[in-house]
């Protein structure tokens, strides 16, 4: 049973390695359609090269492993895992004013600063009032990546909130999040995905007063680079991640 469903939406080439296209013999490349879905079985992220290692559950060209460009394709993780299962909504709200952690590689961070400079999120958000301080820089430097794309999510939510008129020129949508780093203990314990991206802190769960989760979806679904999603049973929250290359997932229906 394949995992994921993957659609073409550029016009794009499946090429058996990550070199160029046009140094590869022809039954090494394949031209899909675009629209196009495909079942896979399993991705593959190669960070290096902007492309994604696909394994679809059937062969093409006599081949079921092939390399594809993210940004010319999105996958359908719904069905992947229909129960992943969002936090408890709980905002997290600032305590322990003025406090200091040490983050993995030596440094300090003040909980009550932004996670980057001049960004609308911070560390007691990050790490849930210092609860949950990641264990590894590259947690750390994941913690910095989302924060990046949630503050351009944030403008983009905020242009379309003045631009329905929920909001006045000059004001800006809140964004709060409910979720960000998880460890593994709380992971396990809310029942979330094995392959959460909460675990390395590269996600952010997140409400906003002025749209619904579905409309947050709607909203950020064209743009958005990374992963995004909606959790089934009746949750508000919507989710982002930072894993480069774009995926989506959300109910069948509204709830």
């Amino acid at each position: 049973m394949s995992a994921y469903t993957l659609e073409i939406i550029k016009p794009t080439v499946f090429k058996r390695s990550t070199a160029q296209s046009e140094t590869l013999p022809q039954d090494q490349r394949f031209v899909p359609t675009i629209g196009t879905t495909y079942h896979v079985k399993a991705l593959l992220e190669d960070v290096d090269t902007n492309h994604v290692k696909v394994t679809f559950d059937h062969s093409i060209k006599g081949f079921n492993t092939w390399y594809a460009y993210k940004d010319h394709i999105v996958l359908d993780e719904s069905k992947a895992e229909p129960n992943r299962q969002p936090e408890n909504i709980r905002i997290v709200v600032p305590q322990r004013a003025g406090a200091v952690i040490r983050l993995p590689g030596g440094s300090q961070v003040s909980l009550s600063a932004s996670v980057n400079e001049g960004s609308s999120f911070y560390w007691y958000e990050a790490t849930h009032n210092s609860s949950r301080i990641p264990t590894t820089i590259k947690q750390v430097q994941n913690i910095k990546a989302i924060a990046r794309l949630a503050d351009q999510a944030k403008g983009v939510i905020t242009a379309e909130a003045i631009k329905r008129q929920k909001i006045p020129m000059g004001k800006n949508v809140p964004i709060i999040v409910t979720s960000w780093f998880r460890p593994p203990t709380i992971n396990k314990a809310i029942g979330g995905s094995k392959k959460s991206q909460h675990l390395e802190a590269n996600a952010i769960d997140f409400v906003t007063p002025h749209f619904s989760n579905w409309e947050v979806w709607e909203i950020l679904d064209s743009w958005f680079p990374g992963g995004l999603g909606i959790y089934g049973g009746g949750n508000p929250c919507c989710h982002i991640d930072a894993r480069g290359y774009r995926a989506r997932w959300k109910p069948n229906r509204r709830q």
